[in-house]
């Protein structure tokens, strides 16, 4: 009888392993900013563009998440209601919850948009970064 318990823990505890790492550690993310008008991209983890707006234009961003599984599949989801948006140099944009991007006052800032999924996963990238340049009004 003790040797068939150990048997079945040693089952379930390969089993749990089995399918945490191939849920958990072999998946890799990533999320993308992107302008949710044109498309156009503006950001991911490895790659940073600058755009360019004046006072008191708006531009609509998206992020997406794309996870690529262990078993070849690959998930991409919009997570832009789901992300922190900080603006580093305050008062130049604000950015709403849901990825407005209103510009305010002439100058430059780096932006930070961070995908928190709980998890400490250390494949994931998601971070990314983009730059915003405010122009000053015309005279």
């Amino acid at each position: 009888m003790r040797l068939l318990a150990i048997a079945v823990l040693a089952l379930v505890v390969t089993t749990v392993s089995a399918c945490r790492g191939s849920i958990d550690e072999r998946a890799n993310s990533q999320i993308t900013i992107t302008n949710a008008t044109s498309g156009d991209f503006i950001g991911n983890g490895d790659n940073w563009q600058t755009i360019t707006l004046a006072p008191g234009e708006t531009m609509q961003l998206k992020v997406e998440r794309r996870t690529d599984h262990a078993n070849g599949d690959v998930e991409t989801v919009d997570v832009t209601n789901q992300v922190t948006w900080d603006v580093k140099t305050a008062g130049v944009a604000t950015i709403s919850p849901t990825g407005l991007v209103t510009a305010n006052a002439a100058g430059h800032s780096e932006v930070q948009v961070e995908f928190n999924d709980g998890d400490s996963d250390t494949t994931d990238n998601d971070v990314a970064r983009f730059f915003i340049d405010v122009a000053a009004p015309a005279v």
